[in-house]
């Protein structure tokens, strides 16, 4: 090949540079170049990976192979890149934009923040600054603030749109309520002009506000009665809501309107094929029959109830069992559950001959899904029984009937069940359990488990569907193949006072098992508490009052921080800790502020395992309004920390012999109540003796090798 046609073929010129001794950089920026114009992007990083050794720094093509490779989740390559940069490119939109977003796919939003933060001036910012700021705010849980930057800036342009929608999702999500939300939509939404009622709409819809959406859809309707946005406003929020019967000609309408979007009517076609199959359900003599069923249509109610009671039939014969359980979980977050989960699947590999697999949704890093994973040293990209289910690109019936909520982690849990077989499934928590609920009726397991971890989810969850739950739960407990399991007798109790049903033989009560530390000597927990006070900050001579919770209204933080500061004010040696972060947090920030006691009180944020700094305290405070079983309280007893306590749900289960001395439960939600417990636990410290007698009373009944053993008797029996 002469030499010309070799320099205009990629694929020549490569193989001739790969074959070659020399490194001939000016015939690799000559390749880079080829491959940065050309739509094979993998080959332009793999490119610009090779050659990142040796060629002089090119800021335009490696920003480009800093954003492709940050693209294609090559976040090791785009941090090699990184690593090259000057302090003069790293402060330039083209790098600095790059590498916030780096920060925030590889789990670190406050990092992306303070990055992005450069490049934000009002009236002078690109519109992918101002985003990448709304997601890390989102990130972080700090909606107010996002809020704010999109009601007080004017930053609310089309281009945009992408960031803002995740604010919502994460909001909706979350189940957090703030009061700046409709500000910031309406903001947003008057900065479109013309497209005023059309934003606000679809903004609402994707807040999940379908009550505000039908008021500004009325509207709409109004001065537009007829026009393709209306109508697909319309349809979206008839599927959204739920709603599908009374929006049966609207779907018609929206099928027949080839302007519409086909993703759009793919899913109208669903939601007529699961009301079609819920009429010749409701039709069927045995459930026409049935006075407690109302044919009322409204999804994903209706739904769940066909599915449960008879709707769906196994799909697939079931075959030999590979493995004996599969244990789905959402994710791998911080939350108790989820460490309760994690030390499940370990549990049954150290204690048991039960061959568990544990299946996840989700452990991305960029939204902290890895939290346990993490901190348990698990690669979940090389272990062996530990997966994220793989995503679904079509539905398949029954599972394209069910709310966009649940539809496809059902579909992804029946996929699996159908390649490994288990016995049993064994799903944790509200939403979970409902979609691996569907998921192994289709499949044919012979026994689906289902373990919430809290109290009556319609109170707890602050989500669309929560509304089925009562009905779903009702009508799965009718079935033979489903279990129950509740990790204390309290949420028991409160599920069957919800459904108004008798608790049976497929009614259960496991607690939680946790991985405790090794016991340590007087001097050693004299030596880790000084270590941790100081670390944060704090004098070794204080009277710590700790806090570990999420900072979300459940919590009751506020009550948390009213106790705090009359016990400050009383009291010169006191100090407060804070480990947790939420939406709340910088409201209490504010309010200590206020009071002039911020800097008696140390707001840590989220800490890694901070389970064993729980020590740094001398009484750990807890004002939650409602708890199933609260790990942090096993968690300070056994760390010999005696706590103070709202007397809600399963607390009390926590040290069911004490005599309130170390578990002090306080009846009243006033914070004197509170006060004058933990004001005599100062004036009175409690023996050590005492102390130890409750750490070994916690072990013993919430050990993880307890708990799976109580599992397998459930899977067995």
């Amino acid at each position: 090949m002469v030499e010309k046609e070799r320099h205009e073929d990629p694929a020549a010129l490569e193989a001739f540079l790969t074959s070659s001794a020399e490194e001939a950089p000016e015939l690799w920026r000559q390749l880079l170049k080829f491959h940065s114009d050309g739509d094979d992007h993998e080959a332009f990083v793999r490119t610009a990976l090779k050659v990142s050794r040796f060629l002089p720094y090119d800021n335009g093509l490696n920003a480009l192979a800093l954003a492709r490779a940050i693209d294609m989740g090559l976040f090791d390559f785009a941090g090699k890149i990184a690593e090259k940069l000057s302090r003069k490119q790293q402060k330039t939109p083209e790098f600095g934009l790059q590498l916030a977003r780096l920060a925030y796919s590889t789990g670190d939003p406050e990092k992306c923040l303070r990055i992005v933060s450069q490049h934000i001036e009002p009236g002078n910012a690109s519109p992918h600054a101002y985003g990448m700021a709304l997601i890390a705010l989102s990130a972080l849980t700090r909606f107010d603030d996002a809020f704010e930057m999109l009601t007080d800036q004017n930053v609310g342009g089309p281009e945009i749109d992408w960031a803002i929608h995740k604010v919502l999702d994460e909001l909706a999500r979350g189940g957090h309520v703030h009061s700046q939300r409709d500000a910031a939509i309406e903001a947003v939404a008057l900065a479109r002009g013309d497209l005023y009622l059309e934003t606000k709409t679809r903004l609402q819809l994707k807040a999940m506000d379908y009550q505000g959406a039908t008021a500004s859809l009325s509207k709409l309707l109004s001065v537009k009665p007829v026009s393709d946005e209306g109508l697909f406003l319309k349809a979206n929020l008839g599927l959204l809501s739920g709603s599908w019967h009374e929006y049966r000609e609207v779907f018609k309408q929206a099928i027949a309107n080839p302007a519409l979007d086909t993703a759009l009517c793919t899913s109208i076609k669903n939601a007529q094929n699961a009301l079609s199959a819920l009429d010749a359900f409701y039709e069927s003599p045995g459930i026409a029959s049935q006075t407690d069923i109302q044919p009322d249509y409204k999804i994903p109610e209706a739904v769940l109830e066909c599915c449960y009671l008879g709707g769906i039939k196994t799909m697939n014969a079931p075959e030999s069992p590979q493995i004996d359980v599969g244990l789905v979980g959402a994710t791998m977050a911080g939350g108790g559950a989820e460490r309760v989960l994690l030390n499940a699947q370990i549990g049954f590999t150290q204690h048991t001959d039960v061959k568990s697999e544990l299946w996840l949704y989700s452990a991305d890093p960029a939204q902290h899904h890895n939290h346990y994973l993490r901190e348990y040293g698990i690669d979940i990209e090389t272990a062996s029984d530990c997966r994220v289910l793989p995503g679904v690109d079509t539905l398949i019936t029954p599972f394209s009937w069910l709310h966009a909520d649940l539809s496809h982690n059902s579909q992804r849990v029946y996929s699996e069940i159908l390649r490994r077989r288990p016995k049993v499934v064994h799903a944790w928590q509200d939403s979970t359990n409902l979609e691996v609920a569907v998921a192994g009726i289709a499949a044919g397991v012979e026994r689906i488990v289902l373990h919430p971890h809290n109290l009556q989810p319609d109170l707890v969850h602050k989500i669309p569907i929560a509304p089925a739950f009562r009905r779903a739960y009702k009508a799965l407990l009718q079935r033979p193949d489903i279990e129950l399991v509740c990790c204390s007798k309290a949420s028991l109790n409160d599920y069957m006072r919800w459904l108004e049903m008798q608790p049976n033989e497929h009614c259960h009560v496991v607690y939680n098992g946790l991985n405790w530390p090794a016991e340590t000597t007087v001097g050693q927990r004299a030596t880790e508490k000084a270590n941790l006070r100081a670390a944060f900050g704090i004098s070794p001579n204080a009277q710590v009052i700790g806090g570990v919770f999420r900072v979300v209204e459940i919590k009751r933080p506020e009550l948390w921080l009213d106790v705090v500061l009359t016990m400050l004010r009383q009291d010169d040696l006191c100090h407060a800790l804070l480990f947790g972060d939420g939406p709340k947090l910088h409201d209490l920030e504010e309010m200590a502020e206020q009071a002039g006691l911020r800097d008696r009180i140390t707001f840590a944020g989220n800490v890694t395992n901070a389970s064993e700094k729980i020590i740094a305290f001398d009484v750990l405070l807890h004002t939650s309004s409602t708890e199933a079983l609260p790990t942090v309280i096993l968690e300070a007893l056994v760390g010999q920390v005696p706590v103070v306590a709202a007397n809600v749900g399963g607390t009390g289960e926590c040290l069911p012999t004490h005599d309130g001395r170390v578990l002090r439960l306080v009846d009243s939600a006033r914070s004197d109540a509170f006060v004058a417990q933990i004001s005599n636990l100062f004036d009175l410290p409690l023996c050590a003796q005492l102390l130890r007698d409750a750490a070994t009373t916690v072990r013993r009944q919430f050990g993880v090798e307890k708990m799976v053993r109580d599992l397998q008797n459930i899977y067995e029996a």
